[in-house]
């Protein structure tokens, strides 16, 4: 295919006006032809004559411009436009493009497509933390060419395909759904563990951030962390990429609360003219509250609580506020974010025990996040819900207190006293337990020493017995037995003397 000659169509088509108005004409060029050529001889007398009449026609047109020239002042075309026609349009042949090298062009690439929110989902188990419920939300929220959502997402690959390729999308909010720990890690599930949950750590994750924020432009303004726990991990997403808005969950979230906050959020980013992350932040606190939700402990019900508590909005458009410092165990590192005051909530961590239908519920917090405004229900894979009807669980609204504290402060001394009491029983059982085992040690000294003495005892009578038994009985008859013996040798004594001298007189007569 002729590509100049293509060139010059796309021109034409671009800006509705030919290039070479009037150059090639049946006037202007006549290519001779003989019968013995050959197409390729004919092809090159024509390249050859049109090239003259291009060169005669710019002498005449062009005031001195190039083809190229022309192209470039154009401004019927846009930048894609001008790429492709100058690439094209080259006389020489040989600094012409090929197909294949035009059709890698940008023109020929869809654009990446703007969209509001890319939704991830990173946990395949959406039952558990109710994601779907949070996803319909999220789609009510926001129109349906504004989103895009990766459910039950193979973490990273999934999101990295959305934000690259033909159908690349650039969004402008990252939202996470999904649990968080309070190391900053989050629970994901990968290639490698299909259907397996695992976790990511914290500096993988802010990589991962990197990465998209690399493949979409830097498109991203806010990276919006609508799981537990997650208060580190912004930190550090934001410290590293100080552009980004990050809005996060201090502790534990109740699903609920979490799904009416990220609609109102959602709902206001879309809005147009586009507004800040900043301002979608306070319509989903609006959007939170108007549902009857409320700020506070997530772990004490019915006690009246002090000190600050907020969701993070982490943006460099304000510090922390002056009064903020004043505070006991103030964040120092956390001035340069933006912070909402919420409502009176325990700034120190702490432990909590609960007893629930006969188990010990345990977890430690520390900044509040929203919860329900009745009874303080926890949500999550790791936690349980405390029961409503456990004495003591009372309305979050309730104004009065004094009652609370008042049980309470009599609680801490009936134990306080019962504790005291515990130990001085204690040290006087031990007292006791010490003088009876003094009286054993004595008992068992002198039952030995008995023993001792009645075994001596047995023994000497023993030895008695048998040496009477044995001059009783043995020893006369031992006695009587050596006399027979000496006599009965004292016999064959004499029997053999008086054979003697008989055999010796005999001899002699």
């Amino acid at each position: 295919m002729d590509v100049w000659s293509l060139g010059l169509i796309l021109y034409e088509l671009f800006t509705h006006k030919p290039l070479l108005d009037g150059c090639f004409n049946s006037d202007a060029v006549h290519v001779p032809r003989h019968a013995n050529w050959t197409a390729e001889e004919v092809i090159t007398t024509a390249e050859l004559e049109t090239a003259h009449a291009y060169r005669s026609w710019l002498v005449r047109n062009s005031g001195g411009q190039t083809l190229v020239d022309k192209v470039k002042r154009s401004k019927d075309l846009s930048d894609a436009q001008h790429e492709l026609l100058l690439r094209m349009l080259q006389v020489d042949p040989k600094e012409r493009s090929s197909l294949s090298e035009l059709l890698r062009l940008p023109l020929f690439k869809p654009p990446s497509r703007k969209i509001t929110l890319l939704g991830v989902f990173v946990q395949s188990n959406l039952a558990k933390l109710k994601l779907d419920v949070e996803q319909r939300n999220t789609s009510n929220a926001i129109p349906f060419g504004e989103r895009e959502f990766c459910p039950a997402a193979i973490f990273p690959d999934d999101v990295y395909a959305k934000l690259s390729g033909a159908t690349a999308i650039r969004p402008r909010v990252l939202a996470f759904g999904g649990h968080g720990y309070a190391n900053g890690s989050v629970a994901v599930e990968t290639k490698e563990k299909e259907n397996t949950e695992t976790s990511c750590s914290m500096g993988d994750f802010v990589a991962f951030i990197g990465n998209c924020l690399e493949l979409c432009s830097h498109s991203v303004e806010c990276v919006f962390l609508n799981m537990c726990h997650t208060e580190v991990l912004a930190g550090a997403i934001r410290n590293a990429y100080k552009e980004l808005t990050v809005i996060s969950w201090a502790s534990v979230v109740e699903d609920n609360a979490a799904s009416k906050f990220a609609e109102g959020f959602f709902t206001h980013i879309c809005r147009q003219p586009n507004p800040s992350p900043a301002e979608a932040y306070h319509e989903g606190l609006r959007a939170f509250r108007d549902a009857g939700f409320k700020e506070g402990d997530p772990f004490s019900p019915g006690r009246q609580v002090t000190g600050e508590a907020w969701i993070k909005l982490c943006n460099e458009a304000e510090e922390l506020p002056t009064w903020a410092e004043e505070l006991p165990n103030a964040p120092r590192s956390l001035i340069g974010w933006l912070y909402t005051a919420i409502n009176q909530a325990p700034r120190r961590s702490q432990f909590v025990n609960r007893r629930v239908q006969g188990s010990t519920f345990e977890h430690e917090f520390g900044i509040a996040a929203p919860q329900t405004h009745n009874y303080v229900r926890v949500s999550g894979q790791y936690f349980r819900p405390f029961d409503t009807s456990v004495q003591g669980a009372c309305d979050l609204k309730e104004p009065e207190h004094a009652c609370h504290k008042k049980k309470a402060a009599e609680a801490t001394q009936v134990a306080q006293a019962k504790a005291l009491e515990a130990h001085e029983a204690a040290c006087e059982a031990v007292k006791a337990a010490r003088v009876e085992a003094d009286k054993n040690a004595e008992a068992a000294e002198q039952a030995d020493a008995v023993l001792h003495q009645g075994t001596v005892k047995g023994h000497l009578t023993e030895a008695s017995r048998n040496w009477a038994s044995m001059r009783g009985s043995n020893l006369p008859r031992l006695i009587k037995q050596l006399s027979a013996s000496r006599a009965v040798v004292a016999g064959k004594a004499d029997i053999s003397g008086s054979s003697g001298s008989g055999e010796g007189g005999g001899g002699s007569s």
